[in-house]
C-alpha cells in the first residue's frame, strides 16, 4: 500500500516539526493521521509524487532531530581570526565539513587555530604567548574529556581510538613547547636564545599542525550521511560524495617559454623542471562540480593538457555553477550569487576563492552554466586585498571553487610554472569509491537516506590514509 501526499501540505507539516515542543507533537500525530486516512487513496500519480515529493520527506528523514550546521568560517566569532582562516585552504577545508554544530572537535579545532594566530599574527615570541599557551591547555583538556564522545560518533574503536591518541600524543607536545617558550620570557629576545626560541616556536606549529590534521581524519570519518539533495535534474550527471586527493604531474613542454630574466642575471632555479601539485577535492559543499572534476581525471581528459590556452570542445556535457552559501542547507545551482541574491544581504561562500592554491571550474563571460573542464588555480597573497577584504574579490561567488592545494610545496611549484608547461598526468590517489557516475548509482551503494558504508568511512582513519589537510 503506498501514499503519495501533496507536496506543500508534506513541507508546511515537517517545517512544523522542525520548531519542536507541542507544536512538534502535534505535526507529527497530524501527518500520521493523514497517512492512515489516505492509505489506499492516492491523490497523486506514483510519478508526480516522486517528483514533486520525495526531496521534501527523504530531506527531512535526513535532518529530523539535528541541528542543521552552519559549515565555514562564518561560525567564527572572532573577525581576525575568521579572515585567518578564509585566507587557507586547509583551515577552510576543515571548518566547511558538515559536522553538527554541538560537535567537540569544533571547540578544540578553535583552540588550535587560535594558537597559530597568537603565534604569527600578533607579534613577537612575547606578545599573544601567554594567551596561546590557555588555548592549548583547553584543547588538550576538552579533547581528554570528549574521547568517549568522539569515539561514538565515529563508531569503530580500533582505529579510533589510535587516531585519538596521536591527536593528544601532538597536543601534548604542543603545550610543551609553548610552556619552554614562555619560560625563556624576556630572555627570547638575547641573540644567545633566539636561535632556541625560534626552533620551539617552529616545532609548536609542527604539533599543532599535525593534531589538526589528525583531528580532520575524525571529524571527516564520524560523517554518517550525506549533508543535503543533489536536484533530481542533475540526476544524470556524477558526483562526488565527501573528499578526495588528486595529483597533478606538471612538466615543461619540448619548447617552454623561458622565464623573463636576461641570461646574465638567469639562475638555476629558471630551469624548468616537473612538480606535482596535490589537490584535496571538496564534495560535500561542491558534490557536482567536484564529481565533474574527478571523473574526468578518471577519464585522462587532462593528461597533456597545457595549463593555459585550453579551449571548450563542442558536444561536451556542461556543468551549472554551484555554490553553497554559509548558512544555507544547499547549493545554489545556475546562478551567481549576485544574481540570486538581488535586494537582501549577500552571504559569502563557504569555500572562498581568497586562499592561495584555489581551484575553481572555468566558464565563459556570457554564461555561468557552461563549465567543462577548464579550471583556475588562484594564487592570491594571503596578505593582498583581494584575499582578505570581508566581502570577497571579483571573484566571489562567480566562480564554483570545488578544491585546494594544502601541499607546503604548492608555492615552490606554481612559481616556477609559466606558459609552456602542461599536465602530465592527473592521478585520482584517494577517493574513488566517493564518486558515483549518477544518482542511480549513488542510492544503490548509500541508499535512500545517503547513508555511507561504515567500511566507506573508517578508511579515512587507516595509517595509509594521504587524505589529510
Amino acid at each position: 500500500m503506498q501514499v503519495y501526499l501533496p507536496v506543500r501540505f508534506v513541507q508546511a507539516t515537517l517545517g512544523s516539526m522542525r520548531h519542536g515542543g507541542r507544536q512538534s507533537a502535534a505535526s507529527l500525530l497530524l501527518l500520521l493521521a493523514v497517512l492512515f486516512l489516505q492509505a489506499g487513496f492516492p491523490t497523486l500519480t506514483k510519478a508526480d509524487a516522486l517528483e514533486r515529493a520525495s526531496d521534501s520527506v527523504v530531506d527531512f528523514a535526513r535532518s529530523v532531530g539535528a541541528e542543521r550546521p552552519s559549515n565555514g568560517p562564518g561560525r567564527i566569532e572572532n573577525p581576525l581570526l575568521r579572515r585567518y582562516v578564509s585566507t587557507d585552504g586547509a583551515a577552510v577545508l576543515r571548518w566547511s565539513l558538515p559536522l553538527p554544530a554541538d560537535s567537540p572537535l569544533w571547540e578544540i579545532q578553535r583552540d588550535l587555530e587560535q594558537v597559530e594566530l597568537e603565534l604569527n599574527i600578533r607579534g613577537g615570541f612575547r606578545r599573544g604567548l601567554g594567551e596561546a599557551l590557555n588555548r592549548a591547555r583547553h584543547a588538550l583538556a576538552v579533547l581528554q574529556r570528549e574521547r568517549l564522545n568522539i569515539l561514538l560518533d565515529v563508531g569503530q574503536q580500533d582505529l579510533a581510538v589510535d587516531t585519538i591518541h596521536r591527536s593528544e600524543e601532538r597536543v601534548t607536545q604542543l603545550v610543551k613547547h609553548l610552556e619552554e617558550l614562555v619560560q625563556l620570557g624576556t630572555g627570547s629576545s638575547r641573540p644567545t636564545l633566539r636561535l632556541t626560541a625560534t626552533e620551539l616556536r617552529t616545532q609548536a606549529s609542527v604539533a599543532r599542525a599535525e593534531a589538526l590534521r589528525e583531528l580532520s581524519r575524525l571529524a571527516e570519518a564520524s560523517i554518517r550521511r550525506v549533508p543535503f539533495r543533489i536536484p533530481r535534474r542533475f540526476d544524470g550527471d556524477p558526483r562526488l560524495r565527501g573528499r578526495a586527493l588528486v595529483r597533478l604531474y606538471l612538466e615543461p613542454s619540448a619548447s617552454p617559454e623561458r622565464s623573463r630574466r636576461s641570461p646574465e642575471h638567469a639562475t638555476t632555479s629558471d630551469t624548468p623542471h616537473p612538480c606535482v601539485l596535490e589537490v584535496v577535492v571538496d564534495g560535500w559543499n561542491a558534490p557536482l562540480t567536484a564529481g565533474n572534476f574527478v571523473s574526468r581525471v578518471l577519464a585522462h581528459e587532462y593528461d597533456g593538457m597545457p595549463l593555459e590556452n585550453s579551449t571548450f570542445h563542442q558536444n561536451d556535457r556542461t556543468l551549472p555553477l554551484e555554490i553553497l552559501l554559509e548558512g544555507e542547507p544547499s547549493p545554489l545551482y545556475g546562478e551567481s550569487i549576485d544574481t540570486a541574491m538581488v535586494g537582501v544581504q549577500r552571504q559569502p561562500p563557504v569555500l572562498p576563492v581568497a586562499p592561495y592554491g584555489t581551484l575553481a571550474m572555468a566558464h565563459s563571460a556570457e554564461d555561468v552554466n557552461d563549465a567543462q573542464r577548464a579550471f583556475y588555480i588562484f594564487t592570491f597573497d594571503k596578505r593582498s586585498l583581494a584575499a582578505t577584504n570581508p566581502t570577497g574579490n571579483a571573484f566571489t561567488g562567480t566562480v564554483a571553487v570545488f578544491g585546494y592545494l594544502v601541499s607546503d610545496q604548492a608555492p615552490s611549484c606554481l612559481e616556477q610554472v609559466h606558459r609552456g608547461y602542461r599536465i602530465s598526468r592527473a592521478e585520482l590517489v584517494q577517493g574513488r569509491e566517493r564518486l558515483f557516475v549518477n544518482a542511480e548509482r549513488e542510492q544503490q551503494v548509500l541508499g535512500p537516506t545517503g547513508l555511507f558504508p561504515d567500511a566507506m568511512r573508517w578508511v579515512l582513519l587507516q595509517p595509509t590514509s594521504r587524505l589529510t589537510y
